[in-house]
């Protein structure tokens, strides 16, 4: 009975969709059951060998004792049918290191069945460059990475140096053998190319061929290529300073060391640095270290030699640049002066007379100050404050004092101390609070730490002086500056100040 031919172009449109979709045909019964793949076996024999070049030797699969419907290999997602019996060469079309796996086949259903054991497939080398590199003439350091494992064994390179027309003959060629630690993948493989002196400047191919000799996988080859910038255009030197043109060589932490820094192009791969005494004999060299994101070489020098310091005297410090091609710079010379001296730590001690360290004093019209004071002891001084004046700003009586200190190395000073040595006078017969006030001035002109003292008479230790107290601390004349002074009817007598303290002075250090 035939259809209706609408009926059949509905049909026609479901039996395409289905095609589209990937329904599959009806199956027969047995399929529909299932196979039992895992029931079937075979024996599979794999060649006895960890590595293999396709290129000249077969990998050989044999097969024995088989119940499958088919067998299959694969390497690297490649696949060999097997014969179901006997022998069969099974392709390995692409390099590297894995397993070869065996499947075992009845009807559709497929299983693993064999494996072998771990596989390198080598039939070249795979290694890469790609980089730039400098030089003026003369050796090339070219480091190549390796892709994938190189086997043990023997290896050379041969390279040649091509023009602009990549068909000419070459500039330049040669052979040479090539270096590398290790041959697993991401290691470097080094060769020395030769640039002769002169090639033309400018950029150029260099291409490489790398052959190599394994008793596994016999003659091995590959290629690398890259550019190499002929330049033979000294760089030049912008600048050469010193942190400091003196330096105190005794590891004491002052001055002990001057730093060295050399400006240049940004080419520059590195650089050193000579120092000669005044004969021209080279005491010291070295060489400079590239200071990061800036266009600085820079090294420190203390001034020594063998741990000693250098005898006292000027030095010349030469310093010179070398860029990436191996052009040097012309050198560029500075002079820095060595000190053979270290810090020593003395003590200070200065007893004062009140008269001998005033710089000034200010009293009102109803307060004096007097010498001696109320106990008779030379150079010193009595402050007296009346009770009955009009105004209160005529009450006071002040006196600014100073003394210099013995200039130490470094402007640095440890524990100075003021003291006073006075007390309430003998003279003191009202009903006032007998007191006196001490004042430090700092190097901003400024009234700071204040002290009262009481009406006992002894030696006050006033607060340790801080480097901000001391005057010109870096210079030969330091000084500090203190004011004492009363009012309200206070009467004190001062007999001594006294300064005690540390200072640093430089003495002289055996040099070699």
């Amino acid at each position: 009975m035939l259809l209706p031919r609408a009926h059949a172009s509905v049909l026609s449109a479901l039996l395409l969709a289905a095609l589209l979709l990937g329904v599959t045909a009806p199956v027969s019964a047995e399929d529909a059951a299932g196979v039992d793949v895992g029931s079937r076996s075979a024996t599979v024999v794999f060649p006895d060998v960890r590595g293999i070049n396709p290129d000249r030797d077969e990998y050989v699969v044999e097969v024995a004792d088989n119940d499958y419907d088919r067998l299959r290999a694969s390497w690297q997602g490649h696949r060999t049918e097997l014969a179901l019996d006997g022998p069969t060469v099974v392709g390995l079309p692409v390099d590297g290191k894995s397993v070869v796996r065996v499947e075992g086949c009845v009807k559709r259903s497929c299983t693993e069945i064999a494996r072998s054991p771990r596989l390198v497939v080598l039939r070249a080398l795979h290694a890469s460059w790609g980089r730039t590199v400098r030089v003026a003439e003369g050796k090339v350091v070219a480091r190549a990475t390796i892709d994938s494992p190189f086997p043990a064994g023997e290896g050379s390179v041969a390279w040649e140096v091509l023009g602009p027309d990549p068909s000419a003959a070459p500039l330049a060629s040669g052979q040479t053998g090539y270096e590398a630690r290790r041959l697993t993948a991401g290691s470097r493989l080094t060769f020395y190319p030769v640039v002769p002196a002169g090639l033309p400047e400018g950029a150029h191919v260099l291409r490489a061929r790398l052959s190599h000799t394994s008793t596994t996988y016999g003659d091995l080859e590959g290629e690398v290529s890259g550019t190499v910038v002929v330049d033979r255009t000294a760089p030049v030197i912008g600048s050469l300073s010193l942190s400091r043109d003196t330096v105190y060589p005794p590891r004491d932490e002052y001055q002990d060391t001057t730093t060295i820094k050399v400006s240049g192009p940004a080419d520059v791969a590195g650089g050193s640095y000579v120092a000669e005494d005044a004969a021209g004999e080279v005491v010291a060299r070295g060489g400079l270290g590239k200071r990061p994101g800036k266009r600085l070489w820079v090294t420190s020098w203390r001034g020594e030699r063998n741990g000693r310091s250098l005898p006292t005297g000027d030095y010349l410090v030469r310093t010179t640049l070398v860029d990436r091609a191996g052009n040097r710079s012309a050198p560029v010379e500075t002079t820095v002066s060595v000190v053979a001296q270290r810090m020593a730590e003395r003590k200070i001690d200065l007893r004062l007379r009140p008269t001998d360290v005033e710089i000034d004093r200010d009293v009102g019209r109803c307060a004096r100050v007097k010498s001696p004071s109320s106990r008779r002891v030379p150079g010193s001084i009595g402050l007296f404050s009346g009770l009955r004046c009009d105004k209160a700003d005529q009450e006071h009586a002040v006196t600014a004092n100073g003394v210099y200190l013995p200039p130490s190395a470094g402007g640095r000073y440890e524990k100075v101390q003021l003291r006073v040595r006075g007390g309430r006078s003998k003279r003191h017969r009202n009903g006032a609070l007998p007191y006196l006030v001490v004042h430090l001035e700092d190097r901003k002109g400024r009234l700071v730490e204040r002290t009262q003292l009481g009406s006992r008479y002894k030696e006050w230790r006033l607060d340790e002086v801080g480097d901000d107290m001391v005057h010109d601390r870096k210079t030969d004349r330091p000084y500090i500056i203190w004011h004492v002074g009363l009012t309200q009817g206070s009467r004190y007598d001062v007999d001594e100040y006294r300064v005690r303290g540390r200072y640093r002075e430089l003495v002289d250090v055996a040099t070699g």
